[in-house]
């Protein structure tokens, strides 16, 4: 279901993931009781994200007007954050992991000339 709601490319919502992969924490309204309409809405993902434990906080608010909970969401440990982390990889890079952790060593090196070739720019080496 997770899956299903990043494949809708929100851009809201894959800015928000970028920014708890990197550690930072997000605010996120979280709905507790989850209808099956409502795994069409893509901000479901954060509910669906925490209670399957992917996804931690340390506190929430709850709005005074409306009785909605914000919540102050975050990666739990280093473990969920290498399992998301692998995962995107393997989905973005079609399988082709060894590939793309060899063309992150060329480029933290700054070895380009191998990091073109595995790119596929071959011409300009």
């Amino acid at each position: 279901m997770i899956k299903q709601l990043l494949d809708k490319n929100d851009s809201k919502v894959l800015d928000d993931l970028k920014a708890v992969f990197s550690g930072n924490e997000i605010e996120e309204v979280i709905t507790e009781n989850i209808v099956f309409s409502d795994l069409e809405d893509v901000d479901t993902i954060w509910s669906l994200m925490l209670f399957s434990g992917y996804l931690t906080y340390d506190r929430f608010e709850i709005s005074d007007i409306t009785g909605a909970k914000t919540y102050f969401l975050k990666i739990p440990n280093y473990e969920v954050q290498s399992f998301f982390k692998n995962t995107f990889i393997k989905e973005y890079s079609h399988g082709k992991t060894a590939m793309y952790f060899k063309m992150l060593e060329d480029l933290y090196k700054g070895d380009m000339d191998k990091f073109k070739f595995k790119i596929g720019d071959k011409k300009s080496i």
